[in-house]
């Protein structure tokens, strides 16, 4: 790490490695089949889609891995990329806080522990600092922000190689 040229100061690396990870499709299940009423379900969401005061772009639905409805207002649909703004920190935080109550990471774990194919030297030093702790509280200090996921393919990979403007908790 160049950035302070002191590299005895970056944590030492304990890789990270998970290896259950799976993709799941989604199963198609009828409301009935799920125990719903698609009466009300259907209420509720004509109530969203026709209210001036709701800004969903699109709205999906789903019990455990069962998919029971998605849709999207025109012109908008799956295909098309939607700036969430926090929404989607909320839900991480919370899939995160799962994994950590059922001891497949802890709050402590180095980000960059996860990720070895962008540990080297060139990695910043207070990048290899970040915890997931830090991540969870928004204070990893990176210079890094949403833009980049437009721009950039490999958001990891430019998230890790970015600077950060003061030490991580900080």
């Amino acid at each position: 790490n160049f950035q302070e040229s002191r590299l005895y100061d970056c944590p030492e690396v304990k890789y990270n490695v998970i290896n259950d990870v799976r993709t799941v499709a989604l199963e198609q299940k009828s409301t009935m089949e799920l125990g719903l009423n698609a009466t009300e379900l259907s209420r509720y969401l004509k109530i969203l889609a026709n209210s001036r005061k709701c800004a969903l772009d699109g709205f999906a639905l789903s019990v455990g891995e069962k998919l029971v409805v998605s849709g999207y207002r025109f012109p908008f649909s799956e295909q098309i990329p939607r700036i969430t703004n926090s929404t989607c920190k909320t839900i991480v935080a919370i899939a995160v806080m799962f994994a950590v109550h059922e001891k497949r990471l802890k709050e402590e774990d180095l980000v960059i522990s996860f990720f070895p194919e962008y540990d080297s030297l060139l990695t910043p030093k207070y990048v290899r600092q970040i915890t997931i702790k830090h991540l969870l509280m928004m204070t990893s200090c990176t210079k890094c922000n949403e833009t980049i996921s437009v721009v950039n393919e490999n958001w990891v990979k430019t998230f890790l190689s970015s600077e950060c403007h003061a030490e991580p908790g900080s």
